[in-house]
C-alpha cells in the first residue's frame, strides 16, 4: 500500500470519529494493519473510545504495544490508563502519568502529537490534584496549539475547569466558549463544552444556560457512543431536575460500566 493511501485512510478515520462512529473510525483502517500511522490512529480511537463508549483499556493497549518504541504510542497508553481510571477502570493515574511522562522525554513526529502529550499530562495532574503543576503544562499545551484545533479546544476546557475551580468563574466561562467556539465543527466533543457553558451561565443567565443544555442532548442523541449523552442527561436532569433524564443517564452509565458516574445518578435520584 502507499503512503498517500495510508495517509487517506487516517484522514477518513480522524472525520469518522469526529462524527462519535467509533467503529467505522476503525473499520476504515482495515487495510493498513501494521502500518505504523494507521495503528497509531486505531490506537488513538480505541484510547479515546475508553472515555467515549466504555470500550476497554486493554484494547488500546493491544494496538498500541507492538508500536512503543513511538512516543505517540506510549502517550496514548498514558491517556488509555488515564480515562480508565477516571471511569473506574483498573489502571490508575499513577500509572497513566508515568507513560506520558515517559513519551514526553522523547521527539514526536508530529507537533499536534507532542502538544497532545503535554496536554495530557496536564489533564493527569489535574484529575490528581496537583493544580499548579497542571496549570503550567495545560498553558503550555494551549499556547503551543498552533494549528491543531482539538488540542487548543481541550487546553481551553481544562484551563477553564482549573480556573472554575480557583472560583474565577469569568475565566472559567471565557475559556469554555473558547472551547464550545472551536468545537463547533467536532461534534463528539460540542457537547462537552455545551455543558460546561451551561454550568457557568445557570446562575446568572438560567434560559440561556437550559437552551445549551436542551442542544447538548439534541447533539449526543446523534452520535455513536454513549458518554456525550450520558453527561448531557445528567446535566439536564439536574439543572431541571428530570428525573427522566437522570433515569436515562444512569441506563447508560450502566452501560458504560463507570461506577463512579453510576453512584453519582444514583445518588441524584
Amino acid at each position: 500500500m502507499s503512503n498517500a493511501s495510508v495517509l487517506e485512510a487516517v484522514r477518513a478515520s480522524k472525520r469518522l470519529f469526529d462524527r462519535g462512529d467509533v467503529d467505522a473510525a476503525v473499520r476504515v483502517l482495515d487495510d493498513h494493519h501494521g502500518e505504523t500511522a494507521a495503528d497509531l490512529q486505531r490506537g488513538s480511537v480505541a484510547a479515546h473510545a475508553v472515555a467515549l463508549d466504555g470500550r476497554a483499556a486493554s484494547d488500546a493497549m493491544a494496538i498500541l504495544t507492538p508500536h512503543l518504541d513511538e512516543p505517540r504510542a506510549l502517550d496514548l497508553v498514558g491517556l488509555s490508563q488515564y480515562h480508565a481510571a477516571m471511569t473506574g477502570g483498573s489502571h490508575t493515574l499513577s500509572e497513566a502519568v508515568s507513560e506520558c511522562m515517559t513519551a514526553s522525554r522523547s521527539e514526536f513526529a508530529d507537533p499536534c502529537w507532542k502538544t497532545d502529550n503535554t496536554l495530557h499530562i496536564g489533564m493527569i495532574q489535574q484529575a490528581q490534584g496537583s493544580h499548579d503543576i497542571a496549570e503550567a503544562y495545560l498553558r503550555d499545551a494551549y499556547q503551543s496549539a498552533e494549528g491543531c484545533r482539538t488540542e487548543r479546544a481541550f487546553a481551553a476546557f481544562h484551563l477553564g475547569l482549573d480556573a472554575r475551580a480557583r472560583g474565577d468563574d469569568e475565566a472559567a466561562l471565557t475559556l469554555f466558549e473558547e472551547s464550545l467556539d472551536i468545537r463547533q465543527a467536532i461534534d463528539v466533543w460540542l457537547p462537552f463544552s455545551l455543558i460546561a457553558v451551561a454550568q457557568a451561565l445557570r446562575p446568572s443567565r438560567p434560559h440561556e444556560a437550559a437552551k445549551l443544555n436542551d442542544e447538548a442532548v439534541e447533539i449526543a442523541r446523534m452520535l455513536r457512543v454513549r458518554r456525550p449523552l450520558t453527561l448531557a442527561l445528567q446535566a439536564r436532569g439536574t439543572a431541571g431536575a428530570l428525573r427522566a433524564d437522570l433515569e436515562e443517564a444512569l441506563e447508560l452509565a450502566i452501560a458504560l460500566g463507570d461506577r463512579k458516574l453510576e453512584v453519582s445518578l444514583r445518588n441524584a435520584l
